[in-house]
């Protein structure tokens, strides 16, 4: 009986996001890479066998080739239970070897003979949601460390330090800082990431190591003079617009956004197509579902990209940490993170139509952080994972929406409706007049809005109204009343586009 296996790497947003530079991002994308690259590219490239090809080398083992491809999942199958089984834990150990820090999950289950036919089960029979309790699983996660420890890693600040960096960064504090065994490898592959990278990377991008191959198609696609890479996330908060001027804003070139974006439904649009595919006897168009999903993935985030890119730019404006299958996390200037959100939903919209099986179709929804690029990239990826969740409810798992907050204006607490794609562009000529109007009038606006009750806060919007005439137009293209019909609703709505200005285009 053939027993299939799947060994999978788990939270690998909140793994690559642990280091707070973002040398320590790019050395484990780099090495997750590697870890997770199949032998015979790794032989082609001229790199290091990975330990998949120490597995495949075991007796019995063999590459499961209709296993649904997946950056971070390996898969393989064997004659026997135990030897697959061992085969699976074995991978598991090799890749938290070089990678201490990530969590890696083992899942396993045996194709049973039929009694009246003697043939037995197929894959594709097995990916039915009902057989999920027949897959064993064992998850290896990072080793809980208890106080007091003798010194936390410089770094990450999660684990303790057990290495001394070699060699000091320019963004190093004083000496070399020391570090827990996962940043010591990260660190091993800063220097190199680049070339390396680019090396290994394939045509088609790898989750886990987009950033560079991003940077090679924008520069092809310019035909002129080169982008470069930025140096560290606080070189993304420099690059302001030079036409902000009205933005009600202290400081303008501090500040960075991350975007966490994740397909809405994917559980039963997959179940709806293993059931076509069982119909086939092949999980061909499961295959070329999870393709199309991840073809149109890539086509939104270039589309975005190009968008936000301005003539006297010489850096990539965008940081991908981590992009495939249906979910996209990426860092940018906060003056041009709106531009790129409406953007790339809206051409995934439109890469992903037609794609689904029945009436059941692909949306998205994303969460958005804005902050000063000194939050540590763990921490923000902690707040977008939130919001992404409550945008997801907030059409539940089936439409295009998103959230947002901004750190410095709204605080680590504060919370903005749930808005869609199609509610944004309806509000996007009263964004377009705000972003006109004087600092004194939006100010003005603010401070209606701080009164606990509806009654004085429509009082106050409506006496306003009546003296500045730039607040009468912007409240009639917002579509608000405060004469007329004035809830909490309307006072949400407006305080939201208040909130959108501060970084609107």
């Amino acid at each position: 009986m053939t027993t299939y296996v799947d060994v999978g790497i788990q939270r690998i947003q909140a793994h690559l996001a642990r280091s707070r530079h973002l040398w320590g991002r790019r050395g484990a994308s780099e090495e997750v890479v590697r870890l997770t690259m199949s032998p015979a590219a790794a032989k082609e490239k001229g790199i290091e066998a990975p330990p998949m090809a120490e597995v495949l080398a075991l007796s019995g083992i063999e590459a499961n080739d209709e296993a649904i491809d997946i950056d971070g999942v390996l898969s393989f199958k064997g004659r026997s239970e135990d030897d697959a089984r061992d085969a699976g834990l074995l991978l598991a150990r090799r890749l938290r070897t070089r990678l201490p820090g990530l969590t890696v999950q083992v899942s396993w289950i045996t194709a049973d003979v039929q009694p009246e036919t003697g043939i037995e089960e197929r894959y594709i029979d097995l990916l039915d949601p009902a057989q999920s309790r027949r897959w064993e699983k064992v998850t290896f996660r990072p080793a809980p460390y208890e106080f007091p420890l003798v010194r936390l890693c410089d770094e990450c600040k999660v684990d303790p330090a057990s290495h001394q960096a070699g060699k000091r960064f320019p963004d190093d504090p004083g000496v070399a800082p020391r570090l827990c065994a996962d940043c010591f490898r990260r660190r091993e592959h800063a220097e190199r990431r680049r070339r390396t990278v680019v090396s290994i990377g394939p045509k088609h991008p790898n989750k886990f190591c987009v950033e560079w191959w991003l940077l090679s198609e924008i520069n092809q696609a310019r035909g002129g003079e080169e982008l470069k890479g930025v140096d560290d996330l606080g070189k993304l908060g420099e690059m302001i617009r030079p036409d902000a001027a009205g933005h009600v804003r202290t400081h303008r070139d501090n500040h960075t956004a991350l975007v966490f974006a994740d397909g809405n439904g994917l559980g039963g649009l997959f179940e709806a197509a293993h059931r076509a595919a069982v119909e086939a006897g092949s999980t061909l168009e499961m295959q070329a579902l999870s393709k199309g999903i991840g073809e149109a993935l890539i086509v939104a985030l270039k589309a975005a990209t190009e968008k936000i890119i301005l003539p006297g730019d010489d850096r990539l404006p965008v940081v991908p940490h981590v992009m495939g299958g249906d979910d996209l996390l990426v860092s940018l200037p906060a003056e041009r993170c709106w531009e790129f959100l409406v953007e790339f939903l809206t051409r995934f919209q439109d890469a992903a139509e037609g794609l689904g099986v029945g009436d059941r179709r692909v949306s998205m929804s994303a969460g958005m952080v804005i902050s000063k690029a000194e939050l540590p990239l763990a921490n923000q990826v902690e707040i977008a994972e939130q919001l992404l969740k409550r945008a997801k409810r907030g059409v539940d798992g089936q439409g295009w929406s998103f959230t947002w907050l901004d750190v410095t204006q709204d605080g680590p607490g504060g919370e903005h409706e749930v808005w869609t794609l199609e509610g944004l562009k309806d509000r996007e000529p009263a964004l377009g007049y705000l972003g006109e109007m004087s600092a004194n009038s939006v100010q003005s606006i603010g401070g209606t809005l701080t009164s606990r009750d509806l009654g004085v806060m429509a009082q106050k919007l409506e006496y306003l109204a009546k003296r500045v005439d730039e607040v009468k137009c912007l409240l009639d293209k917002a579509g608000i009343k405060p004469s007329d019909r004035f809830d909490d609703s309307d006072a949400r709505a407006l305080k939201d586009l208040l909130s959108i200005n501060r970084w609107w285009r």
